[in-house]
């Protein structure tokens, strides 16, 4: 039974895996897309599934970005072969198989070739790091929980009979009409041994796991590249490890930045569009420079 648990029973890592995934789903803002393309699904799926293969369908849905499959390598290791399965308007699932453009030349027909929008080099999701710290999050917050309920605990009456249980149950029914117990009772307040109250004494730990709660959470965005002012330290970073820290911020979110750009540059040179993407404000962008890297070699020229 849930009730016999020593801690409240609900789904810890559940409710930080999902709140983690929502802050990072909105990490970029995209412009140009064509409408009928779901922004939040699109970076949901890039979170989550690492990929998404953006192509155009002349029969009915126009400009598609689907979450896919890839298959076929190069000489660089990367896929040449996006493949997605999606309902129709009927219901019945659609195949749809493009040949993955690396870089445009004019002899592609844009019906038949799509672009790769990768989140991380390689099509890496973020769910590997949102884990990782989802799962520390939601040991902390159990250890949390655990210890305010146990705060709760009432102060213990050893007791020689069932009598005695009645009789200190009724005086502390009466506790809210402020009036004064009164006890005509040899054995509970008389006598050798008194029956007397033993205080349970339960460490006060709330305060230093919700610190170490705000540390996991902190350590979180800055690998993802999220700039926040910070958890609460005792003592001032060191002015090394201010700049140590921002260039991880720099290096994390520059990679996922990169990927989105160079996507953005085949379908706007394949589909003739003017799609783009950039960092929300909340996050570094001010010293966030545009390169061909990313953490990506060049890709030789070669779309298979």
């Amino acid at each position: 039974m849930a009730y016999d648990l020593a801690t409240i029973p609900d789904d810890k890592f559940g409710f930080y895996r999902g709140q983690l995934i929502r802050e990072v789903s909105n990490l970029f803002e995209w412009s140009g897309m064509p409408d009928e393309i779901p922004l939040d699904y699109v970076e949901r799926v890039l979170i989550t599934e690492g990929k998404v293969m953006f192509f155009y369908d002349p029969s009915v849905y126009g400009y598609m970005a689907l979450a896919c499959g890839v298959r076929g390598y190069n000489i660089y290791n990367k896929p040449t072969v996006a493949y997605a399965i999606a309902p129709n308007m009927e219901g019945i699932k659609i195949r749809y198989e493009r040949i993955i453009v690396y870089q445009y030349n004019k002899n592609i027909d844009p019906e038949k070739g799509c672009v790769l929008i990768n989140n991380m080099y390689g099509g890496q999701s973020l769910l590997g790091i949102i884990d990782f710290y989802g799962r520390r999050l939601a040991m902390i917050q159990q250890a949390f929980d655990t210890n305010a309920l146990w705060q709760n605990i009432p102060v213990l009456f050893p007791v020689p009979s069932d009598d005695v249980k009645l009789s200190i149950e009724k005086l502390f029914q009466k506790i809210y009409s402020g009036r004064p117990w009164v006890i005509v009772d040899e054995l509970l307040a008389g006598g050798e041994k008194p029956v007397q109250g033993l205080p349970i004494d339960v460490p006060y730990r709330l305060d230093v796991l919700m610190d170490s709660l705000r540390e996991v959470k902190q350590r979180f965005y800055e690998t993802i590249g999220i700039n926040t002012p910070g958890a609460d330290k005792k003592e001032r970073l060191l002015e090394d490890e201010v700049n140590a820290n921002e260039q991880a911020l720099d290096t994390a979110l520059k990679v996922m930045l990169n990927q989105r750009k160079k996507a953005c540059k085949e379908i706007n040179k394949l589909f003739g569009l003017n799609v783009d993407v950039r960092v929300r404000e909340h996050t570094p962008e001010n010293y966030i420079e545009e390169d061909n890297g990313g953490g990506e070699p060049e890709d030789g020229g070669n779309n298979n």
